[in-house]
């Protein structure tokens, strides 16, 4: 009976150690799943942050363009004369 009893105590302790070892994971993935979501986040937030100034960039463009177009057009209908 003694060699029973043993292989069962045997037994409950891999269980509890891998009981541990699964908690332990657990919680190291939990804290990564936050930092994963928080690193998402920045980044969204970055890339929101570039469009803007990519779409200021392309208003500033077009409005430089278009106060230079009418300096060109008389520029050249002055220098036709």
């Amino acid at each position: 009976m003694e060699a029973v009893d043993l292989e069962k105590q045997k037994h409950n302790n891999t269980r509890m150690e891998v009981s541990a070892r699964l908690a332990k994971l657990e919680a190291a993935n939990a804290d990564l799943a936050k930092s994963l979501a928080t690193l998402q986040w920045n980044l969204e937030v970055e890339v929101n942050q570039v469009a803007e100034l990519r779409q200021q960039v392309e208003l500033k463009e077009v409005n430089h363009e278009e106060g230079r177009s009418p300096m060109l057009i008389l520029r050249c209908s002055s220098s036709k004369r």
